[in-house]
């Protein structure tokens, strides 16, 4: 396995690194996973170790991609492909569709939340990070209707999957990313999931566990952060708690300040300071005077 086949195989696995190092004496490369695993991986002959949590879990997908590098399935491109040149798995000889960049296709039980507050999360964040999620509104009961959630999978630049409740339709589109080997993350909510229910597989990937909407909110805007870097780019990792310390500088600096103000000194949108101070205000660092458009903020009374 080369060096780009294994960041491809981690990639389209949903699999993030932390940190990247260099084996000693100049011998390969150390990759640490979000979720708990390292891998060696070696110059000489392209062998690869697995040590740490996960380490079946991140075994078998690297290995898969050998396989599948090896031995390709018709209809399916491959990591080590010029992408989307396969025919749908789904309806053969119909092109697979553009890939939108700044889509996100997302999958959740309408059964467990008022529709428009689980989606008061995504559009907040949408407007933030100036990208598109797309639901799957309708239930999966013919092969057209399949076909059209496969090609929502396909052209988004990756996939959110609720899995709280385990629900079948939200099972079945996480089922149907893996076989075309699409960037995939999972959301859960322990509280309304049986986790016996939830394959092992499954369990040690990374995701975004929430108890609330805020607690989502959150997970979610450290993905996108990844993912859809916001501007100005920062150093740090989370560039969204950067923004936030910075956010709280500026108003010590000139209380009273308003969105448009918060936003023009920090040098992003107003969507974008309107979801970075939003959290501040929750956490009592913050207060507000005055309403909508007139409000103006303030560090939170001490004592």
């Amino acid at each position: 396995m080369t060096l780009e086949e294994l960041r491809a195989a981690l990639n389209v696995a949903g699999m993030s690194v932390t940190n990247e190092l260099g084996l000693p004496e100049d011998a390969g490369k150390q990759f640490y996973l979000l979720n708990g695993a390292h891998i060696s991986w070696y110059y000489a002959d392209g062998r690869f170790t697995v040590d740490g949590n996960n380490r079946t879990l991140v075994e078998a997908t690297l290995r898969r991609a050998v396989v599948k590098k090896s031995k390709p399935a018709e209809g399916i491109a491959m990591i080590d492909e010029a992408p989307r040149q396969s025919a749908s798995i789904l309806a053969p000889g119909l092109p697979n569709p553009a890939r939108k960049p700044r889509q996100i296709f997302v999958a959740y039980s309408y059964k467990l939340y008022p529709k428009a507050d689980y989606r008061r999360v995504y559009n907040d964040l949408a407007k933030a990070f100036k990208v598109d999620f797309v639901f799957a509104d309708e239930k999966i009961t013919n092969l057209h209707i399949l076909q059209k959630i496969a090609n929502y999978i396909r052209e988004s630049r990756f996939s959110i999957y609720d899995i709280s409740g385990w629900n079948p339709n939200v099972t079945l589109e996480l089922g149907l990313a893996f076989g075309l080997s699409e960037k995939s993350y999972i959301a859960i909510d322990p509280s309304k999931t049986d986790i016996d229910e939830v394959p092992s597989d499954l369990r040690g990937m990374d995701r975004i566990q929430y108890a609330s909407y805020t607690e989502l909110q959150t997970g979610l805007e450290r993905l996108l952060a990844q993912e859809l870097p916001v501007q100005p780019t920062h150093d740090v990792e989370n560039q969204l708690v950067q923004l936030r310390d910075q956010t709280v500088k500026v108003i010590a600096e000139s209380e009273g300040l308003k969105i448009p103000d918060i936003a023009r000194l920090l040098g992003v949108s107003i969507d974008m300071a309107k979801l970075v101070v939003r959290p501040l205000v929750e956490e009592g660092k913050l207060r507000i005077e005055g309403v909508k458009r007139g409000a103006r903020y303030f560090l939170a009374l001490t004592g």
